[in-house]
């Protein structure tokens, strides 16, 4: 079951994920590289319960053998966390004392880390409101170095606030200002789009095509499609559908 207690959604997208990862051998081990891009694609959707299941026959069919260390990419600075690379981002990592690590959010942490270390996918997280979504991100943003920013969304967020807008400068000259979400794309920096199935439906095709394999952004505003950045991530958070005035986020998403 997933986390709402549903059976898991897989598609034709979630094995070609899975086999496009391992091709790129990221854990310098390809029997490394396939178990973990297989976990990506589907052990991350499960809840407690059967996230447990499916790692004990994982290891009763010796794929433990393969857990040795990852090796430190030569090719940039990254940080180690939970035995996966992280790339270190433009600020100094922070130790967060105050941050308390139990066992479900120790749990958690691995999944996350192993989307950004290896996958670089786009990060849905689901959960009653107030159970540490937002802050997990944050945490391993500070962790590692990495510049992160937060959206907010309801039924009223304006497009303009992720993608930007036309206004004057300091001489009166009409220029396009450049909204979070470009910023962040154009950058390399982390986003968090805070309750997404809140958002209204042109910001979520806005989100299509930066969502899928291309990682591309397109600006009405100036006709400009801007590539993401190698280290940019995008994080959604939303409550379960039905709570709080939240819908399902499209499967397309």
């Amino acid at each position: 079951m997933d986390g709402t207690g549903r059976k898991p959604h897989y598609s034709l997208r979630s094995l070609c994920r899975a086999l496009a990862v391992a091709a790129r051998n990221p854990c310098s081990s390809l029997p490394r590289s396939l178990l973990e891009a297989f976990c990506i694609s589907f052990l991350t959707q499960l809840d407690r319960k059967s996230h447990q299941v499916v790692t004990r026959g994982r290891d009763k069919r010796n794929f433990k053998l393969s857990l040795d260390p990852i090796p430190a990419p030569a090719s940039e600075k990254c940080v180690q966390i939970e035995g996966f690379w992280i790339p270190q981002g433009p600020l100094e990592p922070q130790a967060v004392d105050n941050y308390i690590i139990t066992e479900t959010v120790k749990r958690n942490l691995e999944d996350l880390v192993r989307v950004v270390s290896i996958g670089r996918f786009p990060v849905l997280l689901q959960g009653e409101t107030s159970v540490g979504k937002t802050s997990l991100i944050s945490y391993l943003a500070q962790l590692t170095g990495n510049f992160c920013v937060r959206i907010n969304n309801h039924e009223h967020t304006d497009l303009q606030e992720y993608i930007g807008c036309y206004g004057p400068d300091e001489s009166g000259k009409l220029i396009f200002s450049e909204g979070a979400l470009v910023k962040a794309v154009r950058n390399g920096h982390w986003i968090i789009l805070d309750e997404l199935n809140l958002a209204p439906s042109d910001v979520l095709e806005a989100l299509n095509r930066l969502l899928d394999d291309n990682r591309e952004l397109f600006i009405p505003e100036t006709q400009e499609t801007v590539r993401a950045h190698p280290h940019f991530m995008l994080f959604a958070t939303q409550n379960p559908p039905g709570l709080y005035g939240g819908r399902k986020v499209s499967k397309n998403l």
